[in-house]
């Protein structure tokens, strides 16, 4: 199992449980589950999508990525599915109004949540995009490469945050930042 600078390193995966598919993609089927009797969202790729596996996982585990516009990564697994082949798992925490591109589809909003439901989005990414250092702990930028409606989610507070992280890339800068000043960060120098 591995776990993330976020995760919670004393669950047991074993409890895991995957209820209802509720969304299906280019890497993976998504499926609402619980864990240890709290709901959580289960990723799960097949064998021939192991490498956006663990580029995702590597994202999710990067130190310092803890943001309230990030979505919440719990852990990661490798087990046998039921056709006896090997499948990956990503377990987030669940957030049951979806994605953004579905939460525009159902309701109307007004100003004020559309200006929430924005800024938001840019207060993830820009935090996505700042390199950090805090004592002995580094996060790279990261450029997220594949942001759409679908990749990203609303939680109960109508504030969103930034999911599918398989595509992504780690970005190499010359001026990390220090904790508590991204609001005026920016990416320095992208390298391939």
């Amino acid at each position: 199992m591995m776990e993330g600078a976020g995760s919670e390193s004393s669950l047991d995966l074993d409890n895991l449980k995957q209820l209802e598919l509720i969304g299906r993609g280019r890497y993976g089927s998504v499926f609402c589950g619980s864990l240890d009797e709290r709901q959580v969202a289960v990723k799960v790729f097949s064998s021939a999508n192991r490498q956006n596996f663990l580029n995702e996982c590597s994202i999710y585990c990067l130190p310092l990525l803890e943001h309230d516009n990030i979505a919440h990564f719990i852990a990661a697994d490798e087990r046998l599915g039921a056709e006896g082949r090997v499948e990956y798992l990503l377990v987030m925490e669940y957030y049951p109004h979806g994605s953004l591109y579905r939460y525009l589809g159902l309701q109307t909003g007004d100003w004020m949540s559309s200006c929430r439901l924005a800024h938001s989005i840019t207060r993830g990414l820009a935090y996505l995009h700042t390199e950090l250092l805090k004592g002995d702990f580094y996060k790279p930028a990261v450029s997220h490469r594949d942001l759409n409606s679908r990749n990203i989610l609303v939680k109960n507070d109508g504030t969103c945050v930034i999911i599918d992280f398989g595509l992504s890339m780690k970005l190499t800068g010359n001026r990390p930042v220090r904790q508590g000043e991204e609001e005026n960060a920016a990416i320095s120098e992208v390298r391939p």
